[in-house]
């Protein structure tokens, strides 16, 4: 098919679950798109928030099964961006093991997030403990704990509401 506006496409039952979601957050989305990207498929997409997002199945976007060359999500990125659309991959491991943040991150970007917006001046930087680190990240963060050695939290009101991580052991002059 040529068609640039057509819809004809298999869709998973993950981004089926993706779109149901955003619909029933009153975001207006569209699927199986071509003429956003110049004939490259997108998977889901709102032209009100010029926001793309691409389902990767862990089996059919590999370079092995599904015959994605190397640079092939990277590519449908820039080709995004030149279209000055924000383009969003969602894996299907995160989307399994990582459903909830995917979900706040989804709001937040569609401007639909009801969380309270801090400012860092308001907060309080300190050093924080490797167990607040780890089960930080593990909560809040798609890829989940790191192997930092140095770690220091962003407290409000004694709660700390972000983390930032570095290893000592890296070498950051190359």
């Amino acid at each position: 098919l040529n068609n640039m506006n057509s819809t004809f496409s298999k869709t998973s039952a993950p981004e089926n679950e993706i779109k149901k979601f955003l619909t029933d957050n009153d975001i207006e989305i569209k699927q199986s798109l071509r003429k956003p990207l110049n004939g490259v498929e997108i998977d889901l997409y709102s032209d009100k928030h010029r926001i793309g997002i691409e389902f990767n199945g862990n089996l059919f976007h590999t370079e092995l099964y599904g015959k994605k060359d190397f640079n092939y999500h990277l590519n449908k990125t820039k080709i995004a961006e030149l279209n000055n659309i924000k383009l969003l991959h969602i894996h299907e491991d995160e989307w399994i093991n990582k459903k909830e943040i995917i979900k706040h991150k989804l709001l937040y970007l569609f401007n639909k997030s009801n969380g309270i917006k801090l400012h860092a001046r308001k907060c309080l930087i300190k050093e924080t403990t490797k167990n607040e680190k780890i089960e930080f990240l593990e909560r809040y963060h798609i890829q989940g704990n790191d192997q930092s050695n140095i770690f220091y939290g962003a407290y409000f009101n004694n709660t700390l509401v972000a983390v930032m991580t570095f290893n000592n052991k890296r070498n950051l002059n190359k």
